[in-house]
């Protein structure tokens, strides 16, 4: 499909360059125009210049540059007619053809929008009215998360029945197609019959950057496993494209210029609660690249908090990695053996993390100190081993 000179400057127009690359790339003012690290290669010294004037942008390193659609081509990995339309739709600008599609996409986006408010709503009774949400209070309590965080984060509590948020939404008009798309029930082994995805569980909704429920994290109240399900894949949610409590985060990393990454749930109530805005969850072991772009929209500096065990280790190692790929300042909090941060603020308090967050390790420190611990300093071959592993 061709677009007529005069569409493709009337959303040129509307769509200033600047506003767009800030939401992939953290600018900073430099002069008439804006400098921040490249996102198509590898850097550590800002040369990715962007000017308002022009509305151009210009990598010195590389030497990509271009106009508004040229970046998102590159960037998004678009087709021209793609990137025309993103801008298109972000600008309010409407198309000659494809309406009729994008506009039913948007419908059923804003139907799940809508489900998964109702299902937050529900989950969020769930605790506050029946006696089964009574045990979930108590856990917060031993868990340290205070009445303002479970009000804040909309926490709630999916009862044990087999069905119970199924019929409610019935009830609402939503048919069993459209709670299955959303991630909330899934077919029985008995044909015929739907059953809820989360059942006796606590329950965390995850918001998207504008702070709309996406989708839900569930934990069960003892030792039984899986101790945490996540919503599947949906329309408007992909967990690998999220940051849990961005949403909440992003003025203060905004202020502060550097993101603290926890791990799960409970660490990022907790930390929240000793002033420790600028805080999010990676919801999982590792950061992922999608994960990463997202944070570079606001910050180029990240501060690892993941748990001091082997699997908080490892995650912490393969989350680095890929920080520095992507030309990100990294350091690690570095815990006591066997801690999470929302444990230490917990026993230790708000100024022993402030401390902990202003020694934290470089990269290349941290990655000394799991050697040393892993094969020791005091024989040669232990220096060796780890000497041969730094190199």
């Amino acid at each position: 499909m061709r677009f007529s000179s005069d569409l493709l400057e009337d959303i040129r127009n509307r769509c200033d360059i600047v506003d767009i690359i800030s939401e992939y790339v953290h600018l900073k003012t430099a002069g008439k125009g804006f400098k921040g690290l490249c996102p198509f290669h590898g850097e550590k010294t800002p040369s990715f210049t962007v000017s308002p004037e022009k509305q151009l942008f210009h990598c010195f390193g590389c030497g990509e540059g271009g106009n508004v659609f040229n970046f998102l081509m590159k960037y998004e990995k678009l087709s021209f007619f793609e990137a025309v339309k993103m801008l298109a739709k972000k600008s309010g600008t409407l198309l000659p053809a494809d309406e009729e599609k994008e506009n039913f996409l948007d419908r059923e986006k804003e139907r799940l929008y809508k489900l998964n408010n109702l299902a937050a709503n529900y989950y969020r009774e769930c605790l506050s009215r029946t006696d089964q949400g009574k045990k979930v209070k108590n856990y917060f309590k031993k868990r340290g998360i205070n009445d303002s965080s479970v009000e804040k984060y909309r926490l709630g509590y999916a009862p044990s029945s087999w069905d119970a948020l199924t019929n409610f939404l019935k009830k609402k008009g939503y048919s069993y197609e459209e709670l299955i798309k959303a991630g909330i029930i899934k077919k029985s082994k008995i044909e015929g019959n739907y059953i809820d995805c989360f059942r006796d569980r606590i329950i965390f909704p995850i918001f998207n950057l504008s702070g709309r429920v996406i989708g839900f994290g569930g934990r069960v109240l003892d030792n039984s496993l899986p101790k945490y399900i996540n919503s599947p894949e949906t329309l408007v949610y992909n967990k690998g494209s999220n940051l849990y409590s961005l949403n909440f985060a992003k003025e203060d990393i905004r202020k502060k210029n550097y993101l603290i990454v926890v791990e799960g749930y409970t660490d990022v109530l907790v930390t929240q609660q000793y002033e420790f805005h600028n805080v999010a969850a990676s919801l999982g072991t590792a950061l992922t690249t999608k994960q990463i772009d997202l944070i570079k929209r606001f910050t180029d500096t990240v501060l690892i908090a993941y748990d001091a065990d082997s699997a908080g280790n490892m995650a912490t190692l393969r989350s680095l990695d890929l920080l520095v790929k992507a030309g990100l300042n990294v350091k690690v909090i570095d815990l006591p053996q066997d801690y999470d941060p929302a444990d230490f603020l917990i026993k230790k308090g708000g100024k022993p993390f402030q401390d902990l967050i202003e020694r934290s390790f470089s990269l290349v420190d941290y990655k000394l100190k799991l050697l040393c611990s892993k094969y020791g300093i005091k024989s040669i071959e232990g220096k060796v081993k780890i000497i041969k592993e730094i190199i």
